[in-house]
């Protein structure tokens, strides 16, 4: 469940443009899953939507450090290696 709602959250709130409250949401989410790699996903993708790389970029990190067979935490990941 939590995926999935992570997944049409950040989806949903891309497509207004509506990061600032999508952030607020998954901060509610991340109190109760705070390693889920959905939540991580959700909330480093919303900041490098809104241009704040230096914490997607550490949002990816910690996604990899703690799921390190997670693709999309990868591929994030090699986004900022790859523009360093």
């Amino acid at each position: 469940m939590t995926s999935r709602y992570c997944f049409l959250l950040h989806f949903a709130m891309k497509k207004k443009g509506e990061c600032d409250e999508a952030l607020e949401k998954f901060a509610i989410l991340k109190k109760l899953y705070p390693n889920d790699k959905q939540v991580l996903l959700g909330v480093a993708r919303c900041h490098q939507e809104m241009r704040q790389f230096e914490k997607a970029e550490s949002l990816f990190n910690k996604l990899v450090g703690i799921h390190p067979y997670f693709i999309i935490g990868q591929l994030g990941r090699l986004i900022f290696l790859y523009r360093s």
